[in-house]
């Protein structure tokens, strides 16, 4: 009985010692280990202060916090080796350095505030209007010697989306060497192919039904029939009524693909990194002349 007793005790240690060593390891590599991401040393951090509206337009005050908004989401995009500084922190420097108030910041000011904050760049910058258009000026100091240097951005007071885009990819390139540098965007891009080549393939109909209707004209010159005579009468004046009115609709969008085109072209469709120097626009024009004629052309106005 004893050496009975004794062999259970034993295949239950056993037993214990399996479980424990099967389910209690399996259990303990199921516990997460926390990992924590290195910082990245080659990265750059910049921190984004509000823009000032200088337009005199309260209607544009929007733009001073989403003018930075919209910056700090284009910069801190995955892969810009850009980090940016969280609002909160950085509000809390300017809290401390009571300037959260008066938005008052000079460049000795503005030095200090990156350095509590640890940014290597701070942006901060101003709204105003050039003429009738929007511009975005935006001062890039260098925290650690002061140095400072200026990107702007000039387009339609409705495009401000894509003027910060275009804003923030020029500051990458300058900060970073990535990317490219944009002296302009496109805003819209009008559909001149499809018009030139509707107007060729009108203009070749105009083409092809003036030379029947020229042929038709000669054979009813040249007839001697009456049935003949009329057949061809009113052939020539079918195929007339057809090519003056392929001709206008070519002439037409002849002069809507040059419009377009020239609007492709103009300041007013495209953002610049510099403010320009003139604008123009265009104006197209159809004149009726006294003598059943009709005038296609273009108006520039400078």
């Amino acid at each position: 009985m004893s050496r009975l007793h004794d062999l259970s005790v034993t295949l239950t240690a056993a037993l214990c010692l399996i479980y424990h060593i099967r389910f209690g390891a399996s259990a303990q590599a199921q516990v997460p280990v926390p990992t924590v991401a290195p910082p990245d040393s080659a990265a750059i951090t910049v921190a984004v202060l509000d823009f000032k509206n200088n337009s005199g337009q309260f209607n544009l005050d929007v733009l001073e916090k989403n003018v930075p908004e919209m910056l700090k989401t284009e910069l801190s995009r995955a892969g810009s080796g850009i980090w940016v500084v969280e609002r909160q922190k950085l509000e809390m420097v300017l809290q401390e350095q009571a300037l959260a108030q008066t938005g008052l910041i000079d460049q000795k000011t503005a030095q200090e505030v990156g350095q509590l904050a640890g940014a290597q760049y701070l942006l901060n910058g101003e709204i105003s209007l050039s003429g009738s258009r929007l511009r975005i000026d935006c001062h890039i100091l260098k925290v650690e010697n002061g140095k400072v240097r200026g990107e702007k951005v000039v387009g339609d007071r409705n495009a401000s989306e894509d003027m910060v885009r275009m804003l923030a990819s020029n500051i990458l390139y300058n900060l970073t060497g990535e990317g490219q540098y944009r002296q302009s965007l496109r805003l819209k891009n009008y559909p001149t192919t499809w018009l030139a080549l509707a107007t060729a393939l009108t203009a070749a109909a105009a083409g092809v039904t003036h030379a029947i209707h020229h042929q038709a004209y000669d054979n009813y010159q040249s007839a001697n029939r009456l049935e003949d005579i009329d057949k061809y009468y009113s052939r020539a004046g079918d195929f007339r009524k057809v090519r003056n009115v392929t001709a206008i609709v070519s002439g037409a969008l002849a002069l809507t693909s040059l419009q377009l085109w020239l609007k492709n072209q103009s300041e007013q469709n495209r953002i610049l990194a510099a403010a320009p120097e003139k604008s123009w626009r265009t104006q197209g024009l159809i004149l009726f002349a006294d003598d059943a004629t009709i005038r296609l052309g273009v108006m520039l106005h400078f």
